[in-house]
């Protein structure tokens, strides 16, 4: 009986905690769908819509908006702008860059993108 008489109470404190919480997620939502264009929006729900529908069949026949398309692509602008920093820097005499004797920092961070990528990887979800 006692645990009885604790739910009402222990739910109301739930949902107090709750409430406020609720409203700053719901505004947090509405301040970054506004940063949006509309026509975005309706592009990328018509999207997620057709993936959901076609998560019955193996494969899915459409693809995934939640995955990125330009990964390669930034990894590989990410590399020439670490590069072209680097080369600034050597030349204007600030660093040598050189992590150890063989091996540039550019080559040291490249590295790290590259282990990264397959670790990342291996956390998502399958749907």
């Amino acid at each position: 009986m006692k645990f009885i008489k604790s739910t009402g109470s222990s739910f109301l404190k739930k949902v107090k905690e709750a409430a406020p919480l609720v409203i700053e997620t719901r505004q947090a939502y509405i301040d970054l769908e506004s940063s949006f264009e509309p026509a975005s929006i309706a592009t990328w729900t018509t999207l997620a819509e057709q993936w959901e529908s076609g998560a019955s069949q193996q494969p899915n026949p459409y693809r995934n908006p939640f995955e990125s398309e330009g990964k390669e692509a930034f990894l590989a602008g990410v590399r020439h702008k670490l590069a072209a920093e680097a080369a600034a820097q050597e030349a204007a005499g600030a660093a040598s860059g050189a992590v150890r004797d063989d091996m540039h920092v550019t080559e040291l961070i490249a590295g790290g993108l590259q282990l990264e990528e397959p670790r990342s990887e291996s956390k998502r979800v399958p749907c």
